[in-house]
């Protein structure tokens, strides 16, 4: 979920709480004695409807920690595979493993500076 329904959410839940409370979310006066608002059965409502939004907001939150988690760890492990794969081939191309390109001294060097992570100069 996005924060900005997260937002939303919680917006919700505090006017929720202010009725709940015998508060006025506008004016933040109290609800005058006589108002269905300060029905019992109102007020048990009002607390479930409080309730069910904490519980959204907070498995929203989970959520987007969980896909953060998820994009981190997978940006780390593909960053990972992607710099195994360049290490393999530059040993290859420094060993001479590599048949087309033995006799390529430009291409050891370049894969040289890239094993250390620098760019050639020039």
């Amino acid at each position: 979920m996005k924060l900005k329904e997260i937002e939303k959410l919680r917006r919700a839940r505090r006017i929720i709480n202010f009725m709940q409370e015998g508060i006025n979310p506008v004016s933040k006066e109290p609800i005058p004695s006589d108002s269905f608002l300060n029905d019992p059965q109102i007020i048990r409502t009002l607390s479930y409807i409080s309730l069910v939004l904490s519980q959204d907001i907070q498995e929203s939150l989970e959520e987007n920690k969980s896909m953060n988690n998820n994009i981190t760890s997978g940006n780390k492990k593909e960053g990972k595979n992607i710099r195994m794969g360049y290490e393999n081939i530059n040993r290859a191309i420094i060993s001479n493993k590599i048949n087309k390109f033995q006799s390529t001294d430009e291409l050891k060097k370049l894969a040289e500076y890239m094993s250390r992570n620098e760019l050639p100069k020039g």
